[in-house]
């Protein structure tokens, strides 16, 4: 508990390439119960749930408050087909 970590999310095309040009909103959503937060820079506030990606990906901090192993979800509500 009071751990840190990040994570990159990463836009690919068809290619599995990354795709400079995704300007996409994701959206994070942690595991209930989780305690975790997320944030755009190194534990700066504010704490987010959408981050925007610029250049086709976005490095999201996070932190943890309740001990065990928990997952989270990035996810594109607005996919580009």
């Amino acid at each position: 508990a009071g751990s840190t970590f990040s994570f990159r999310i990463k836009a690919l095309d068809g290619n599995d390439n990354l795709d400079p040009t995704n300007t996409s909103i994701v959206n994070i959503t942690s595991e209930v119960g989780s305690g975790l937060e997320f944030s755009e820079n190194d534990w700066n506030l504010p704490l987010v749930t959408q981050v925007t990606l610029v250049g086709g990906q976005k490095v999201v901090y996070g932190r943890g408050y309740t001990t065990g192993t928990w997952t989270f979800t990035v996810d594109d509500p607005d996919p580009v087909h």
